[in-house]
């Protein structure tokens, strides 16, 4: 029960982890697309302020317009230099998007601020045709920032607000207010209102996208994880075993090194599924893996290879002598007590042991060679240690 227990909370925790590292996702992905629209957005607003400078040119100040477009291109200019920080820098040090990202709505809110001011004091120093020239433009400039900054709702909130909401204003607040001053008021709230609407859109079908594609990532990596993997035990089968075997005789014939490896079959382990269950069986199984893994190194591998049977991988092992030790370390741990679903359980195991290279140059006949001795360390009573000697196969009692 207790483990079953342990299980569903581990179980609750990766949903969290995994929900946590969507929302990271999420984050990382946006500044992503947020950051490879910004050049052209930048150019197309400071081609746009250029455009507006010569329009209202006649009618404005000249000091006034310069110091705008002067505001306008500092301001772009600061925001290239987060992106070109935010582009070059390595893929870890990209993981803390918060600073990026925050910096990127602050630049946002920053030319939005400049526009408004644009639509509120430009035009009421222009005639009729220009404050439509005016508004026009900043449509188009909201309707590009629905596109742009739709990865980002915030980023959306910090453009289309300071930018339009003065337009709306001088509209209703003209002393000489017309019908078609207030419609171009009401015309500018619907568009931006449809405006929201669009960027909402194409920013939740941005993470619907992304999320598709995480939950694919991750199938794959589950997928690939339980090809290589015991679904009860989740230790490495025997597919990754033997890839790791054979690695590690790779390298010890390389720096001339020792290998242990050791067959491992539990005594008695069928009396208690028939006595207890499968389900108690199968938390035994479970219980007795960690409390293996708990004496070995972080460099060996515990394997699961079907039913009671576990194999165990001991590279650069100093001795014969050490190996055997640890042998006998993991043989008195398994004989230990386990209380499984309120029921005490005592259990043994036998172990068989192969030495690379005396008993074996590869992954084939080391692994005969730990078996035959695990099945000699059985007939001799269960519940102890062999080493595998080459007279062996003879010597095996009736």
């Amino acid at each position: 029960m207790a483990y079953k227990t342990i299980r569903m909370f581990l179980s609750k925790l990766v949903d969290r982890n995994r929900a946590q590292a969507l929302n990271k996702g999420i984050k990382q992905e946006s500044l992503k697309l947020l950051a490879a629209s910004l050049p052209i957005s930048v150019f197309i607003s400071v081609a746009l302020g250029l455009l507006l400078t010569w329009g209202l040119a006649e009618q404005v100040a000249q000091l006034e317009l310069s110091l705008w477009l002067s505001a306008l291109i500092i301001i772009s200019s600061l925001r290239l230099v987060v992106f070109y920080s935010f582009s070059h820098r390595s893929p870890a040090s990209r993981e803390d998007v918060a600073p990026y990202l925050y910096s990127f709505r602050i630049g946002t809110f920053s030319s939005g601020l400049l526009w408004g001011w644009t639509a509120f004091f430009f035009a009421s120093q222009v005639d009729a045709v220009l404050q439509i020239y005016i508004t026009f433009m900043l449509g188009g400039l909201i309707a590009g920032g629905a596109s742009s900054l739709a990865a980002d709702k915030t980023s959306v909130f910090c453009f289309f607000i300071p930018t339009i909401v003065p337009n709306i204003v001088h509209y209703f607040s003209l002393n000489e207010a017309t019908m078609t001053t207030v419609g171009l008021g009401w015309m500018l709230i619907l568009y931006t209102a449809f405006m929201f609407y669009s960027a909402r859109v194409q920013g939740k079908n941005i993470f619907e996208n992304y999320q598709l594609r995480l939950d694919a990532t991750v199938r794959e990596q589950k997928i690939s994880h339980l090809a290589f993997h015991d679904v009860l035990t989740d230790l490495p089968n025997r597919a990754l075993f033997n890839d790791r075997l054979s690695q590690a005789l790779r390298n010890s014939a390389r720096n001339q090194t020792f290998i242990g490896v050791m067959f491992l079959d539990l005594d008695g382990f069928k009396m208690v599924n028939d006595s207890h269950g499968h389900d108690v069986g199968d938390e035994l199984l479970i219980a007795m893996s960690k409390r293996i893994s708990t004496n070995l190194r972080r460099t060996d591998t515990l394997s699961r290879i079907g039913g009671d049977e576990f194999i165990i991988l001991l590279p650069d092992v100093a001795s014969t002598k050490v190996t055997l030790a640890i042998a006998e370390k993991i043989r008195a741990c398994a004989e230990g007590l386990f209380e499984i679903n309120n029921k005490e359980l005592h259990i043994s195991a036998s172990i068989g042991v192969a030495i690379y290279p005396e008993h074996g140059r590869d992954s084939n006949a080391l692994l005969k060679s730990a078996d035959m001795a695990m099945y000699y360390a059985k007939a001799l009573g269960k519940n102890n240690t062999q080493l595998y000697n080459a007279d062996l196969a003879n010597s095996v009692p009736e």
